[in-house]
């Protein structure tokens, strides 16, 4: 297990179910089971998820993955689960073995596979107005404007 400031959170407050829909456009928000098979990897979720739904006869649904840094932020990070009768679930190993994710579907969200270097996006909503937060937002976002131009293979980035 990783150690992470963010969370799933435990329930969705007004405040969350807002982000969520600022960030998806969508108020379907809700709890996702996390049911990890033995061959799928941490950080697939896309390739997890395709390959579950094509050997059960489910199908990917992309969206975000929400976690909660306590009265700093809401972390959105794109997620891919499967959609079985009806019912979503996620194959993908939690790093903090977490038993269940909140989920937000975005129609909108899309990943080649055909592309090896293809990513997922991420984002931040701020619930802190402390400035330090709102300068960690920038440098979080410099940071993916950095690792979006290296490959997702090539490992840790080192800078100078």
């Amino acid at each position: 297990m990783e150690f992470s400031p963010t969370k799933v959170p435990e329930l969705i407050s007004p405040k969350l179910r807002r982000a969520c829909s600022k960030v998806s456009g969508s108020n379907k928000v809700g709890f996702v089971e996390v049911e990890p098979g033995a061959k799928y990897k941490s950080n697939k979720c896309a390739y997890n998820a395709r390959d579950e739904a094509e050997s059960v006869g489910g199908r990917v649904i992309f969206g975000w993955g929400v976690f909660v840094w306590k009265n700093v932020m809401f972390d959105f990070i794109g997620h891919a689960v499967v959609e079985l009768e009806s019912r979503y679930y996620c194959v993908t190993p939690s790093k903090q073995g977490d038993k269940k994710i909140l989920f937000v579907p975005d129609n909108t969200i899309t990943f080649d596979f055909e592309n090896p270097d293809s990513r997922l996006p991420s984002q931040e909503v701020a619930i802190s107005k402390r400035s330090e937060v709102k300068k960690l937002l920038v440098v979080r976002e410099k940071i993916r404007a950095i690792k979006i131009k290296y490959p997702v293979s090539s490992g840790n980035v080192q800078l100078p």
